[in-house]
């Protein structure tokens, strides 16, 4: 019988210095996107225990700083409290563990090995494991889920501490640890896994324990640990949204709101989706400006605690990017540090290439813009509208028949948001999120782009389709940190040109 490679609680942090490699697929690979980050903590569930059937085996290891995430690094998703898997799920488990049982301990193998498993029920795993091992009592206890291969592949020795995903509504979800087993892949012998979900309570109040250090901002224990299917970036959010629409938003409601801005006066919206990267829009950019990204505050001009201002290093234009029919409107900005994420700053979800928003759905708009289209350029409150998602073709239509003379200027790349009994995003607005929920999870469908006029019931907004751009924001960002990595990188400058036809929001 196998088990975690931890022995005893007490030798694992005393007497070994641990490091975690990431970004890569071969073990011994010198990938430029291989990262090496040294462990500053370990800590333990307290009854974890090693000794006969194991019980408890789940740990926390706090790296000694943040990972920049890339194509190449990605958080994993983690389940709600009461997530429930249902037996029979199609799962995954990874690892560089032995590939055979017979195998020397030493034998890993150094190339990242997968194996499709199947969830197997609570009670069909016991009565297999106890007849297996002769015993008269549950050996799969409380806070583990079993998972079984019809063709006798499963996790072996050097896989331990490994996930257990399943994917759920194009999100990939880790739902296990790996923990033990009888043998490597024996036909007929499940293997046991850690249930992720059963430990939440404890894996939300240890990171809030590790959060009180000295790297780290405090982290409310109401906020969910839930990162972003990753490919990407979290999403969690601690309010529901109101009915009301227009009105000022309260505090940690939309943590991934940030301000850009030039000589501390704010001139766009944008919103954070790394620990280092701000999505926002192109046409908020002008060159020879040094910009800063405030974020963790609602109020623009507030002293508060929980606001962070960081200079930006760097802002990438989508190259096609056009200003007269404002096709490709899209910018990331890459910040001259990482963001510490708290219960006032964390990133939102991008949505896969091909997730699917269907006309109607609800979604809203953030921003400190205008409130009325002749009003200050500018409010010092964030503000949140409701935005329902419109159809291609009647945005279009809707459009036209205010700026007759231009047939069809919403194009491919571009996602429409109305609401009829207000209105929309305005001047002061632009490079914001427009977010939807899915699944209590808030993702990014669009970016604040245009509009023929602005908080006007008659017209909609248009916002750059984030789906359209997802493999240039990864590819960007790839790019940018092999670039940075040896200290060189040239941006491309994109310039904010004075429109005549359209109204830049």
């Amino acid at each position: 019988m196998w088990k975690g490679s931890v022995e005893l609680p007490g030798s694992l942090c005393s007497h070994v210095e641990y490091t975690v490699k990431m970004g890569i697929t071969q073990l011994q690979q010198t990938s430029t996107m291989a990262v090496t980050v040294p462990v500053q903590d370990i800590v333990i569930h307290k009854h974890f225990n090693p000794i006969g059937i194991i019980e408890n085996d789940i740990a926390l290891a706090l790296l000694a700083f943040p990972v920049n995430f890339s194509a190449s690094i990605q958080p994993v998703c983690l389940p709600e409290k009461a997530f429930m898997v249902q037996a029979g799920t199609e799962c995954w488990v990874t690892g560089w563990g032995k590939v055979k049982e017979e195998d020397v301990p030493q034998a890993s193998t150094q190339e990242l090995q997968e194996a499709e498993l199947n969830i197997l029920r609570y009670e069909t795993c016991n009565e297999v494991l106890s007849e297996k091992l002769e015993s008269q009592f549950d050996v799969v206890k409380e806070g583990t889920v079993c998972a079984i291969s019809s063709k006798g592949k499963d996790a072996c020795q050097g896989d331990s501490g490994g996930p257990l995903v399943c994917e759920f509504n194009n999100s990939w979800v880790q739902v296990g640890i790996v923990s033990w087993g009888i043998g490597c892949g024996r036909s007929g012998y499940p293997g046991v896994y850690t249930e992720v979900s059963f430990y939440k309570d404890w894996l939300i109040a240890r990171l809030s324990g590790l959060a009180k250090g000295p790297l780290l901002p405090d982290v409310d224990p109401s906020v969910r640990v839930q990162p972003l299917p990753h490919k990407p970036s979290w999403g969690s959010s601690v309010l529901e949204p109101p009915s009301q629409c227009s009105m000022p938003s309260p505090e940690r409601k939309w943590p991934w709101q940030v301000s850009l801005q030039i000589n501390n006066v704010h001139k766009c919206g944008g919103s954070l989706i790394a620990p280092r990267w701000v999505l926002t829009s192109a046409h908020c950019v002008r060159g020879h400006e040094e910009y800063t990204v405030r974020l963790g505050d609602t109020l623009l001009q507030s002293n508060s605690q929980n606001a962070v201002v960081i200079p930006v290093q760097d802002i990438i234009c989508y190259n096609y990017y056009n200003y007269q029919t404002m096709r490709h409107d899209i910018a990331l900005v890459l910040l001259a540090l990482s963001v510490n994420y708290s219960a006032y700053i964390q990133p939102v979800c991008l949505p896969g290439k091909d997730f699917e928003v269907k006309a109607g759905t609800v979604c809203w708009a953030t921003g400190w813009g205008r409130t009325l289209q002749f009003g200050p350029s500018h409010v010092p409150t964030l503000q949140e509208t409701k935005q329902v998602i419109l159809h291609y073709t009647t945005c279009n239509r809707m459009v036209k028949k205010q700026e007759k003379p231009f047939p069809k200027v919403v194009r491919k790349g571009m996602v429409c948001g109305y609401l009829e009994k207000s209105g929309g995003p305005c001047k002061g607005d632009a490079g914001g999120p427009l977010v939807c929920q899915f699944n209590d999870r808030w993702i990014q469908m669009g970016i604040v782009s245009w509009g023929i006029h602005c908080a006007l019931k008659e017209v909609p907004a248009v916002y750059t389709d984030v789906r359209f751009y997802k493999d240039w924001v990864y590819g960007t960002m790839n790019q940018a940190s092999i670039l940075d990595s040896g200290g060189f990188f040239i941006p491309w400058v994109c310039l904010m040109l004075a429109l005549s036809i359209l109204v830049t929001l």
